[in-house]
């Protein structure tokens, strides 16, 4: 059989109850049919097979002789004191009866109490009766002992052989027959002649006849039984077995098969036993008196645990006894019983009755096994007297049994006739209690949210299990959308933590269906929107989110294979674009998602991403998660904590236990009663649950199943048995009384609770087909399993909501899951796995999560390999799944569960699948900071990896995860030495300059008379080898630009020839604009490199690829693009870098691209307030994707904007909010970040400069000219040597030294070379420093014009900051020309330009400055006038 079926011991007695309830206790059935089934099977197996068993059933039927034989002996030995101790046991029997226990009226339970008094019948015995009952009980203990030995040695040998479906063919088959029939035929006669009794048996309680026909019709299951332990029989019947002491064997009496009965037809199991209709079913127990006819119905027996037989003391048994357990499964998954607790109930809370005949038909109390029975069983047992069936057990009161109704509908009590049965009662709250301060802080909240639109908000709500947290804000959601508020919920499952992003999906996808079932305006205006903020970044998240596809067009592409960090940075943008477009500043979005203390790692990073998202001001977050269950470190505390960090406005609400006036007002409105007359029952209900609400809700349901709470007709009020609740000893908490809840439904119920609480909290319909599509539902004991689980909706147990079933709180769902058997639930969990695996076309995707973790649940039941291996196989695919989702840890858990499931020599038998489970865990464990596991994974795949290709996988993760941990260098070398493997070794010398040259003329050399278009027409690179080199050093390429500039210049001219000579590839591209980065920075060649840049455009454009796009647009338009063109036509190809590489997960390049945004901005002369607007923007998203590097290069354009704006009190230096300049001076060059330090040191002379410390300008400049830069980008070039030659030129004008005039005089041939090539960005800052030099040289009327050349020039150009520096200097050269009027012209102009870039500070400096001068020029012209 196959490994992964459902357990065997799992039975479905609901579909049988009508026929077993028709059963006869002895009747023979068809041996010799089941013989001739065996016999045709004999004839299908080997003869080997054949031998062993013809062995073993030789060698036990000589054993049986002798055991048969020696029985006979003793027996006859013992059967003179028979009588004697029959006498003895029916006296002792006739005295335990004084004390029986009276049928309780209620179907559904017995009812516990302390000192109860219940109407007793005294009624005789007939003396008839008693001489009857004498004369069945005849057995006596020696002969159950004397079968021992050899009940033993058949279970040994025949039940332990029991897995092979043909070993237990020795049973019928003796040594030397080939004719099985032949043989069972004289094996019968030779029974039926000696009256020879079979003892094949599991217990010492079951009494053997001599002549025991057994039916084995349905042999197939029989055949396929585990293996049973012969020492767990023995110790179940010394410790808890039920004996029977004293009882005779019958001579008709009939051998039930306890352990096989489900495995048998309903029908076989007919013929068996309806040979006596007169006779019934009988229980055995200690010191009870036997029927001749005696068949127990006990079918999983030997699954109960070990029951103290003391416990059944209070269990009076009449004369003759019928009980019915056809409904026995709950029975045999019971747990060990403790006696204490049971006598514990006996002298607290039984209802006892003393000095009462037992009736000649008296049924038998099992107090704590009544939730066992269904109700249609108990009823048969305790509703002889019809008169009597209604009774209300209370103190010194007798109340008519009523029919619970609707609590809210008293006048419909009146109406409820008495013959109707007893049913049960869902008590739910219609309206929250003592939560109105709650509420109020809520709407609050949102209003603020709603008014605000600058950033988003939360709300968190925590507090213990049933508090009522979810009811808080399902109340308040009312309020909210009647204000605009639109909701997404979704719930997290601790069944399902390894499901990534389970809750938030769940979110979205029932707003996907709301869009896609609303009105059309709606969905047109929302498909509008996604297709404007996503475009095809939709593809990635329609793989997320399936029903996206029928709002938007996704367009039919592949999504881009990133991985990595790479895809969690992409998944978290995209969502926060999806986010923004679903969202508008009329209507707040809220998010709510319950049970946070069970999310999975990723989505706190989700939620985190979209609460910060600072273009996103019209989102509200609501959350709950129990507080005790998480403590400071919790990944949800350490994730509030950094939420915190960022500023976002968090709202904690604690939602705690109900008062005792609160609890009396849910009680007194749920049963319609005045509060002051409910004041009792509130104050006992508040003493047993302290005020939790589930837990009230789940008390009332209990103590009114149990009758203490009831509705009667005759008074038409609300009665309860204030003592008997008192004394009623409860469960401990909320989960456990909803347990004893399940036990009172019907047993298919019971069954289909708990399967679905295998699968967590919520159940899609699809799972539940797939459950019921199987062909073996019958063994899980549920055979409709929909109409079962519309009972539990019926009792409200669950919910059936849309296409998902949920249990109505987490607590009832772990309730139903608790009530498995521990040892069973590995068998149940690879059961629904392999169903729901079977049945995937409905939902692929989810049902890969659901069947792997259920599988995984139940690997330990597993028991062949190939079924292990296959699981392993499935756990890669739902890591890889987990993987595209950029959910990293969840992941690392298939994928090391995976390896679990190997042996030792699976590198050999099963070396694929290892490889790319050892090779997939490391990295996903470098993703998620393990280092340590990450290099036990590589060590592993380095050792047995057969070839370089199969180890490459391996090499990129090493080296990826030496850079993560700033180890560049290593990082290199690891780098370096693969490159040389795939044939792309790199030479080692000290002279690196001499080799760049050498590689570089042979790049000229291939590229030399070659038109882009030809190269842009060479083949694809197919070399597998090659690919892999090119990505490798595209990798390398990007670590080593900002360290190692000659290695960067290598491995740039090395991807080019690879190109050449082999063909291109994605990577070809950033090879072609970092060789023009190369040609312009490092050869002068700026020509050559717009030539390059070009050439990479428009590999972009044809080859379609999304892949290098980002790197290659922020290289282009950094590097090569502003040489040429104007600084504002940079912005637009920026921002589109910087969007592809968030979308497909290059923050790092996105970031470039950002820094680069904003030095554009600020150099082209946007206003201040807007650049300093993007400034801020862009450096909070590096500082939340942890970019420092790039947020440090922005610190000191942000502070210097802000000085200029007027937001610091020290103008001069960069010291404010943001930053200290000699602190992170300090930090710069400790790290070696020189390019930093470089622009530190610029924004400080410029600033300098600016308010007119030109010595603190020079010693600044000095700093900056000592820092030698690689590759520094034109637009910071110009800005470097525009500044230092204004410093020269002031300092020239007033120290009169001459190295300052040289050092001025270069500054103008120098960029004069940037003026040739972009005239739109430099000619203006040429024309100013010629004015300059024609100041300092004398040539005042060149100079005047020059001046006034450069403010036009600039203002044409849209340089507002260099008009207005170049109107300043104007005015101080006619100032110092004498020319007053005229320096007041150009000074007013100076101010008028720096207020409109928004330099207020600058502004108001300059009016200080020269305010003397203009006082005297006012002077002047009132003397004129």
């Amino acid at each position: 059989d196959n490994a992964l079926s459902p357990p065997s011991d799992v039975s479905n007695p609901s579909t049988k109850k009508t026929k077993r309830s028709q059963k006869k206790a002895s009747a023979k059935i068809n041996f010799k049919g089941f013989a001739k089934i065996v016999s045709e099977k004999w004839k299908t197996i080997s003869s080997e097979e054949k031998s062993v068993y013809e062995k073993m059933a030789s060698k036990d039927l000589a054993r049986y002789q002798r055991e048969i034989d020696d029985h006979r002996r003793k027996a006859a030995e013992e059967k003179k004191g028979a009588e004697e101790k029959k006498r003895a046991r029916i006296e002792k029997d006739e005295e335990s009866t004084s004390t029986n226990c009276s049928a309780q009226s209620n179907s559904h339970q017995i009812i516990e109490s302390k000192k109860t008094i219940v109407r007793t019948k005294k009624t005789s015995i007939e003396p008839k009766k008693k001489n009857v009952l004498k004369k069945e009980s005849l057995t006596t203990s020696k002969a159950t002992e004397s079968l021992t030995t050899s009940k033993a040695t058949f279970v040994k040998n025949a039940s332990i052989h029991s897995i092979d479906p043909q070993k237990i063919m020795h049973f019928l088959i003796g040594s030397g027959h080939a004719d099985a029939e032949k043989l069972a035929s004289s094996s019968q006669s030779a029974l039926d002649k000696e009256k020879k009794a079979k003892y094949f048996v599991r217990q010492a309680d079951i009494n053997v006849n001599k002549k025991a026909p057994i039916s084995l019709d349905d042999h197939d299951n029989f055949l396929n039984l585990e293996p049973i332990d012969i020492t767990r029989t023995e110790k179940k019947k010394e410790k808890g077995s039920f004996h029977q002491t004293n009882s005779s064997v019958d001579e008709e009496a009939s051998i039930q098969l306890d352990d096989y009965e489900h495995l048998c037809p309903s029908e076989q199991i007919d013929s068996a036993n309806n040979k006596k209709t007169e006779e019934k079913d009988c229980f055995h127990e200690t010191n009870s008196n036997v029927d001749r006819i005696t068949s127990t119905r006990l079918d999983n027996f030997l699954n109960l645990e070990p029951i103290d037989i003391t416990r059944t003391a209070d269990i009076n048994v009449n004369k003759k006894a019928p009980i019915s357990l056809d409904d026995h499964d709950n029975f045999l998954n019971l747990e060990p019983i403790d006696i204490t607790r049971t006598e514990k109930k006996k002298e607290k809370g039984s209802f006892h009755q003393t000095n009462s005949s037992v009736d000649e038909e008296a049924s038998i109390q099992l107090d704590d096994y009544e939730h066992l029975f269904p109700s249609e069983q108990i009823d048969s047992v305790n509703n002889k007297n019809k008169e009597e069936k209604d009774c209300f057990h209370q103190s010194n009161s007798n109340v008519d049994r009523i029919t619970p109704t609707r609590l809210d509908d008293n006048e419909n009590l009146c109406n409820v006739k008495k013959e109707n049965k007893m049913a049960s009662f869902v008590f739910q709250a219609k309206k929250l209690y003592g939560r109105d301060r709650h509420i109020s802080t809520i709407m609050e909240t949102f209003n603020r949210a709603h008014q605000s639109k600058n950033s988003s908000e939360m709300i968190l709500i925590s507090g213990y299990s049933g508090a009522g947290k979810s009811a808080l804000v399902s109340q308040a959601q009312k309020s909210l959308s009647a204000l605009g508020g639109s909701f997404l919920c979704g719930k997290f499952d601790h069944f399902r933590q390894m499901e990534p992003l389970s809750a938030i999906i769940t979110a979205f996808t029932e707003f996907c269906d709301e869009i896609i079932t609303g009105d059309a305006e709606r969905f047109h205006q929302t498909k509008i929107s996604i297709q404007q903020k996503l475009g095809i970044a939709s593809v990635f998240l329609a793989n997320i989110i399936p029903n996206l596809n029928q709002i938007v067009q996704v367009p039919d592409t592949e999504p881009v294979d990133v991985g990595g960090m790479e895809a969690q940075h992409m998944l978290k943008y995209i969502f926060q674009l999806f986010v923004r477009a679903i969202s508008k500043p009329s209507q707040t979005r809220v998010l709510f998602l319950d049970d946070l203390q069970w999310a999975d790692p990723l989505s706190l990073d989700l939620i985190e991403s979209l609460v910060t998202d600072i273009e996103n001001g019209s989102l509200l977050f609501i959350g709950c998660y129990r507080d005790n269950e998480v403590d400071e470190g919790h990944p949800l505390a350490t994730k509030l904590r950094s939420i915190e960090k960022r500023q976002v406005q968090i709202t904690n609400i604690y939602v705690g236990d109900l008062n005792k006036e609160d609890t009396n007002e849910l009680i007194a409105d749920l049963i319609q009663s005045p509060p002051n007359l409910t004041q009792s029952l509130s104050n006992a209900v508040y003493l047993k649950t302290s005020g939790n609400v589930l837990y009230i809700l789940q008390f009332l349901s209990s103590i009114y199943a149990e009758g203490y709470l009831r509705f009667s007709l005759e008074t038409k009020q609300w009665q309860w048995d204030t003592l008997m609740i008192n004394s009623k000893i409860i469960a401990t908490n909320a989960m456990e009384l909803s347990s004893h809840k399940i036990l009172r439904l019907p047993k298919q119920t019971q069954n289909a609770l708990k399967l679905i609480a295998c699968l967590g909290y919520c159940c899609e319909e699809f799972v539940i087909y797939s459950m019921a599509a199987g062909n073996d539902t019958g063994n899980i004991g549920c055979v409709d399993l929909i109409a079962s689980l519309e009972i539990a909706v019926a009792e409200g147990l669950i919910g059936h909501m849309g296409s998902c079933y949920k249990f109505a709180h987490d607590q009832i769902q772990l309730a139903a899951y608790s009530l498995i058997p521990k040892k069973h639930r590995a068998c149940v969990h690879l059961w629904i796995g392999n169903q729901v695996w079977a049945n995937t076309s409905a939902s692929p995707e989810k049902a890969l999560f659901i069947a792997v973790g259920q599988l995984n649940k139940g690997a330990e039941a597993m028991k062949d390999e190939h079924e292990r291996i296959e699981l392993a196989g499935l756990n890669l695919l739902a890591a890889q799944k987990s993987k595209s989702l950029a959910a990293f840890l969840p992941a690392a858990f298939y994928l090391n569960t995976g390896i679990s499931l190997l042996d030792k020599t699976s590198w050999v038998d099963q070396y694929n699948l290892s490889l790319q489970l050892f090779s997939a865990c490391a990295e996903a464990e470098f993703c998620t900071g393990h280092f340590d596991e990450m290099n036990k994974k590589l060590q592993e795949v380095f050792s047995n990896a057969r070839c370089l290709d199969d180890e490459l996988y391996a090499f990129f993760t090493l080296t990826s995860s030496l850079m993560a941990q700033g180890k560049s260098y290593e990082a290199s070398e690891a780098g370096l030495l693969v490159l040389s493997q795939l044939g792309e070794a790199f030479p080692r010398h000290s002279d690196m300059k001499s080799i760049i040259v050498v590689e570089f003329a042979k790049v000229k050399s291939l590229c030399e008379g070659k038109t882009n278009g030809e190269i842009l027409a060479l083949k694809a690179m197919d070399d597998g080898h090659k690919i892999a080199a090119m990505r490798l050093m595209y990798f390398l390429a990007h670590s080593s630009f900002l360290g190692c500039h000659d290695m960067y210049a290598l491995i740039v001219l090395r991807m080019v020839q690879t190109s050449m000579n082999h063909g291109i590839c994605d990577e070809s591209a950033f090879g072609f604009c970092a060789l023009g980065i190369v040609m312009g920075c490092m050869f002068k060649d700026t020509d050559g490199g717009r030539r390059f840049g070009q050439l990479a455009l428009h590999f972009l454009k044809i080859k379609e690829t999304n892949k290098c796009f980002s790197g290659v647009i922020t290289a282009v338009y950094t590097y090569i693009h502003p040489n040429y063109h104007h600084y504002r036509e940079s912005l637009e190809p920026l921002e589109k870098a910087y969007e592809s590489g968030m979308i497909n997960g290059d923050v790092a390049m996105a970031m470039s691209a950002a820094a680069q945004i904003c030095f554009h901005e600020f150099q082209c002369g946007e206003e201040l307030a807007k650049v300093e607007t993007t400034t801020t923007k862009y450096r909070k998203l590096m500082m939340a994707h942890k970019q420092e590097n790039f947020c440090k290069f922005l610190l000191p354009y942000s502070q210097a904007i802000r000085n200029l704006m007027g937001y610091s009190d020290d103008p001069e230096n960069l010291i404010g909010e943001l930053m200290d300049q000699e602190e992170l001076l300090k930090e710069v060059l400790k790290s070696k970040h020189m390019r930093v330090a470089a622009v530190i040191y610029y924004i400080r002379s410029w600033l300098a400069y600016m308010f007119g410390n030109y010595e603190i300008a020079s010693k600044m400049m000095k700093e900056r000219q000592a820092i030698s830069l690689f590759a520094v980008p034109p637009s910071l070039s110009c800005a470097f040597i525009f500044t230092e030659g204004l410093i020269s030129f002031a300092m020239s004008h007033e120290f009169g030294e001459e190295k300052w005039s040289v050092l001025a005089f270069k500054s103008v041939e120098e960029f004069k070379i940037f003026a040739l090539h972009a005239p739109s960005n430099c000619e203006q800052k040429l024309l100013l420093l010629q004015a300059e030099s024609a100041f300092l040289e004398g040539e005042y009327y060149t100079a005047a014009l020059r001046y006034d050349d450069a403010i036009n020039t600039a203002s044409k150009n849209g340089f507002i900051q260099d008009q207005a520096i170049a109107c300043e200097r104007a005015g101080i050269f006619h100032s110092r020309q004498g020319n007053i009027s005229k320096a007041f012209d150009y000074v007013s102009q100076a101010h008028n330009a720096y207020f409109k870039w928004g330099a207020k500070c600058k502004a108001d400096h300059l009016n200080l400055q020269y305010q003397n001068q203009l006082s005297n020029v006012q002077k002047m012209e009132n003397q004129f006038n």
